[in-house]
């Protein structure tokens, strides 16, 4: 567990991080081309900033808030947020509620002007997809993508698979006293 998950060397060298951007680029990579039309995809990884960078575009709201993935559409006038934790099995839960009350001043002031989805999702670093966490990614593949069903099953898969190795990488790592960030892991 402190390897994994709690140890402060790893987190200041990024090897969390790494594990975190590795199954979001996942995420990304599967929806990206098959969004609802209309929609535009942001996210804090390289390549997808929001104009003036983080990834909600500033002419939706100005924010220092910085959701893991944004999605906007105009036309529909609605906005997804997407953010992905990556914790040890035991505290899914508690990151959970951790994300849903960080965020819940934003989708207040976005529902504002926006229909306003938000989806907290939790990926342990085992690679555990929980049942609630199985049915919020399905609830966000069925609500940006336009063909979703063949997305989420990919999706669950390519997750799991993602935490899972890049935690075995980390583990395998742990006495290395140093952390060159590899390439993010794409696993599909």
């Amino acid at each position: 567990m402190h390897v994994l998950s709690n140890c402060p060397v790893a987190l200041e060298q990024g090897r969390y991080t790494w594990r975190h951007d590795s199954v979001l680029s996942n995420i990304i990579a599967l929806i990206r081309t098959k969004l609802v039309d209309g929609s535009r995809l942001y996210s804090d990884l390289p390549g997808l900033l929001a104009p003036g960078g983080g990834s909600i575009p500033p002419y939706v709201l100005v924010t220092n808030l910085r959701p893991d993935i944004f999605i906007v559409n105009e036309a529909s006038r609605e906005v997804i947020l997407f953010e992905l934790t990556c914790p040890w099995d035991t505290n899914i839960a508690r990151s959970h509620a951790f994300k849903e009350d960080k965020y819940a001043p934003l989708i207040a002031d976005l529902s504002r002007s926006y229909k306003t989805y938000n989806f907290s999702i939790e990926i342990s670093v085992r690679g555990q997809v929980s049942s609630g966490n199985k049915s919020r990614l399905k609830a966000f593949v069925y609500r940006a993508c336009e063909d979703p069903k063949p997305i989420f099953k990919s999706m669950v898969q390519a997750c799991s698979k993602a935490a899972l190795l890049t935690s075995f990488s980390i583990f395998a790592a742990r006495n290395e006293p140093t952390w060159e960030n590899p390439s993010l892991l794409i696993t599909h």
